[in-house]
């Protein structure tokens, strides 16, 4: 058992937690039409300027703007983000400000003349973020907020019996948040008691798992711990080719032994 426990805390160590970055324009400093790739946004996709600090109201600080006549810009994260926040304002009054997402999310709000922060309530990560804004090119954006999360992880683990017969039943996972069980998913064994599962495993949390026969019932409870840092580039190096092997007493359902072996 404790075994699996390190194996597990090896592969939350072996993906990236949830990382926020602010896009603020300032460090390093932005300059000149086209913004191109800037703290982890490509803003290619539309014309974007670099605008000089107090421009608007509200904001000291460089900030974007369209640098043509049009009502519509687009930006693309370099990973699949949340866009959390940003702070927008318009120079000519008020209008409506629209954010959408390829991830199907949309915001809207009206602005005041000056720069205003914009809690967006987004929770999908997307790639694609379009800003309309009726006030045509006098629009600025600063302090674009968002999180990465952790890429998905390929964990595998292969149930048998000691007569090297496959286990069949399932197991749901579930990431430890706030002291309380949050629901990954429940994934099937196959024929030969393989399980497999993309998961976006945080180093910073707990994770538990249960193996329930066919009919339901759980049959074994596994939670993983923190494994210490010096261990996660041993798990980096094996992922996403690690697998566990589970041997399972046939007589009691016990765990009889556990191993890391290279997946096909």
């Amino acid at each position: 058992m404790r075994r699996l426990l390190q194996l597990l805390g090896l592969l939350a160590l072996a993906s990236c937690a949830r990382a926020q970055t602010v896009a603020n324009f300032d460090t390093p400093a932005c300059s000149g039409n086209g913004v191109g790739v800037y703290q982890g946004i490509d803003f290619s996709l539309s014309p974007w300027d670099c605008e000089k600090s107090s421009t608007l109201p509200g904001d000291a600080t460089e900030t974007i703007s369209w640098y043509q006549n049009i009502s519509t810009g687009k930006f693309k994260f370099v990973q699949p983000s949340i866009l959390t926040s940003l702070r927008g304002g318009g120079s000519n009054g008020s209008g409506i400000f629209t954010v959408t997402t390829d991830a199907g999310e949309t915001f809207s709000q009206n602005l005041p003349k000056g720069v205003t922060l914009l809690q967006t309530g987004f929770t999908k990560p997307a790639s694609v973020v379009t800003i309309y804004y009726q006030g045509w090119w006098t629009i600025e954006v600063d302090d674009i907020t968002y999180t990465t999360p952790p890429p998905l992880t390929l964990v595998r683990a292969k149930f048998t019996f000691d007569d090297a017969t496959p286990v069949a039943g399932s197991v749901q996972v579930f990431q430890i948040a706030a002291g309380a069980p949050v629901s990954l998913g429940s994934f099937p064994l196959d024929a030969t008691g393989l399980v497999s599962a993309n998961l976006p495993l945080d180093p910073n949390s707990q994770y538990h798992a249960q193996l329930a026969n066919p009919s339901g019932a759980v049959v074994q409870d596994f939670w993983s711990v923190n494994a210490s840092a010096s261990l996660a580039a041993a798990a980096i190096a094996a992922l996403p080719k690690l697998e566990l092997d589970v041997v399972l007493f046939k007589a009691t359902g016990a765990v009889k032994s556990i191993a890391a072996i290279p997946a096909p």
